[in-house]
Parts: C-alpha cells; structure tokens; sequence
C-alpha cells in the first residue's frame, strides 16, 4: 500500500500587536522595506489583518523584528 503525503503549506502569518485600528487604519496597504543582517531587502506590509513580512523568520514562527520595528513607530504617531 503506498502512502499518502500531505503537502505542508504556510500561508501568510499576521503579527497583529494590539492598540492599532487595522481596518481603519492611515497606513493600510502600505508597505516598508527594510534591509536585513545579510543583506537581502524585506518587504513589510500593513494589511487589515496585521503586519507581514516575508522574511524567513515571519514565515516560520509567524512574528519577526521587522514587524515589531514597524508596529512600535506607527503606536507613537498615533
């Protein structure tokens, strides 16, 4: 009997601190681009289910400090 292989998806993983209205929010649909340790370009996005960035790290633990850069400058010009 053969055996039967799911496929793991990751879809896009949200970094949503609390304190900011992301469905009404000025920035919404911005985006940020920030340069990572090696060098590569990150792009961080404000959606209105949160914050996300297609680093490695937001892809495979669903936070990174990317977003947390972004989220703590936007909670002061609120």
């Amino acid at each position: 009997m053969g055996s039967v292989k799911m496929a793991r998806s990751f879809g896009p993983r949200y970094y949503k601190p609390e304190g900011i209205d992301y469905k009404n929010h000025v920035a919404l649909g911005d985006s940020w681009y920030i340069k990572g340790d090696k060098g590569a370009t990150y792009t961080i996005t404000m959606t209105s289910k949160g914050f996300t960035c297609n680093c490695p790290g937001m892809t495979f633990r669903g936070k990174c400090r990317h977003t947390f850069q972004i989220a703590d400058k936007l909670e002061f010009i609120i």
